[in-house]
């Protein structure tokens, strides 16, 4: 079909020659010269057409063989369109032919052409075709612009960015990529956008701006830029950092072909899996198999797996806290607070680092500086804590008010124990430090409801009543405290507020002994001897025992 095509193109375009050569009043005498079947002009115009569409066609879908073939014909008659697509087909094809597609542009550009003259700008700047000329290509891309051609607008930009040693010349290129982009032209916009980034050829760094940019080249449809703005929002570069949204933009970029995207897309993906296997085996004590996990993850850059990291170096067997602070300081260097609380704590304690208060004290207050409540809470403990002379019960009692603005629960415990005792300065409340117990209470600290059953079992500032205390030390029990499950046991032991059951009360004193609970082991002992089984006396012994070496390891 295609050659008969080629063919019948051939003949009705010199036919059209002659009839546009003799004009009409010649075509009686050249009747006898021709076969009777000739196309009228008419029937010319609706071949050329014809061939024509059917020459694109091929062009668009890579058929480049075949879009010569078609087109040529056309393109010797002087058909403009035809004749800029086949230099484009010849430069495609494989094997190129530069030579043949340099002849073509010229042709039309004789015409006047800015594609044909931004075509030769880009054959004289790769040597292609031609001898490489730089000179020539600036011309040629010149009288393209001159005529309004965005595309030779940015590659003017392209050219003097890409120039080779001291020929680049960032300031010419962004004055054209400017000039570009007030076309609305997607890859100038881009670029400019990546010079604000960087603040490259004069111009001061500007995020937001080059962040708008990249938007308005994104809606463009430039690849590229949905990537950059995915990076801006993978990292908090001038935006709220969210990983979600890095992941949309990222999505969109590989869909338009942007390889930086496809490979960003798939880094993400394969994060938050690794992260999500990771901090699933460090919830299930795993800690050998988080390290495995995060730590690739942790190399990346990502924070959450530093931390999470660090924290399992801390409680795995053994303990490494030597790697535990080295990723609690590269989290640290990305501002994160709970980075700069952990340092305190290893500082305070000195695990992994020589134990340095000062150090401890910055740290915390690098935390706090960035509204971290336990840093408040554990500044409040560090000046309690601190012996001899350096203990400071005042301004423990200003960070621990701090921290319990913050509903920090064991903050405010401890301003309730301070009021309680009357303890930094503070006038002892009993009322106050009861409703400050309640707080804490409400926030699940076990220490709080044995408080409170405190209250009620001894009528410290309530009614007396041991129902209540029972109920209190039940609920602190259940939570996990030594001392309420102690105080509970010993209800049920004396049958006060509750039914005297003696194996409830050995069950909590139980409870509480295997806390390591000294007074729970003694009561333990003593039950286990007052009820004086053989069974019951070794049990009792064997408590006595523990309970011995558990105070002479304190000793040492």
């Amino acid at each position: 079909m295609n050659k008969r095509l080629i063919k019948l193109c051939h003949r009705v375009l010199i036919l059209s020659g002659i009839i546009a050569l003799a004009g009409c009043n010649t075509l009686q005498t050249i009747s006898s010269a021709i076969d009777d079947q000739r196309p009228t002009q008419s029937q010319t115009f609706s071949f050329q057409k014809e061939a024509l569409k059917i020459g694109l066609a091929e062009f668009n879908k890579n058929n480049y063989g075949k879009a010569i073939d078609i087109l040529l014909p056309l393109a010797e008659f002087g058909n403009s369109t035809a004749q800029l697509t086949l230099a484009a087909a010849y430069e495609l094809h494989t094997p190129a032919d530069d030579h043949e597609a340099v002849k073509w542009y010229m042709k039309v550009a004789k015409k006047g052409s800015p594609d044909a003259f931004n075509a030769l700008g880009l054959m004289y700047e790769g040597g292609r075709g031609v001898i490489k000329n730089h000179d020539e290509a600036v011309k040629w891309f010149h009288k393209a612009a001159e005529l309004g051609d965005s595309e030779a607008l940015f590659n003017l930009g392209r050219h003097y960015e890409q120039r080779p040693g001291e020929e680049q010349d960032y300031a010419t290129a962004i004055q054209w990529y400017m000039k570009a982009a007030t076309t609305d032209h997607p890859q100038a916009t881009h670029q400019l956008a990546t010079f604000y980034a960087q603040g490259i050829g004069g111009l001061e760094a500007n995020q937001k701006l080059a962040l708008d940019l990249h938007h308005t080249a994104a809606a463009l449809n430039a690849p590229e830029p949905h990537y950059q703005i995915g990076v801006y929002y993978q990292n908090g570069l001038g935006v709220i950092k969210n990983q979600s949204t890095a992941a949309k933009w990222f999505q969109s970029g590989a869909m338009l072909g942007s390889e930086n995207a496809k490979a960003a897309l798939g880094d993400l993906y394969w994060q938050q899996e690794t992260l999500k296997t990771g901090l699933a085996e460090f919830n299930e004590n795993n800690y050998g198999k988080t390290i495995d996990t995060l730590l690739p993850l942790a190399k990346l850059g990502n924070l959450t797996a530093q931390l999470t990291l660090a924290a399992a170096y801390e409680l795995h067997t053994p303990a490494d806290d030597h790697e535990a602070f080295k990723w609690y300081m590269n989290a640290a260097m990305k501002g994160n607070p709970e980075a700069f609380n952990a340092l305190g704590l290893m500082y305070e304690s000195g695990r992994g680092v020589i134990k340095n208060n000062d150090w401890a004290v910055e740290s915390f207050h690098k935390a706090v500086e960035q509204g971290d409540s336990e840093a408040l809470f554990n500044l409040g403990r560090h000046y309690e804590q601190r012996r001899g002379e350096e203990q400071d019960y005042a301004t423990a009692t200003q960070w621990y008010m701090k921290a319990a603005t913050t509903d920090h629960p064991l903050a405010t415990h401890q301003l309730a124990t301070f009021y309680a005792q009357g303890i930094g300065g503070l006038e002892a409340n009993q009322k106050l430090a009861l409703e400050l117990f309640h707080i804490a209470a409400g926030l699940n600290v076990p220490e709080s409801h044995y408080e409170i059953g405190v209250y009620y079992n001894t009528g410290l500032g309530v009614i007396k009543n041991q129902s209540t205390a029972a109920k209190w030390f039940q609920s602190g029990a259940m939570l996990g405290s030594a001392n309420a499950q102690v105080a509970l046991g010993d209800l049920y032991w004396q049958g006060k507020g509750v039914l005297r059951d003696p194996d409830q009360a050995m069950e909590w004193y139980v409870s509480s002994a295997e806390q390591g609970h000294k007074i729970g082991q003694q009561k333990l002992a003593n039950a286990y001897q007052q009820l004086e089984t053989q069974n019951d006396l070794a049990n009792a012994a064997l408590w006595e025992h523990k309970l011995a070496e558990q105070e002479s390891r304190a000793i040492q």
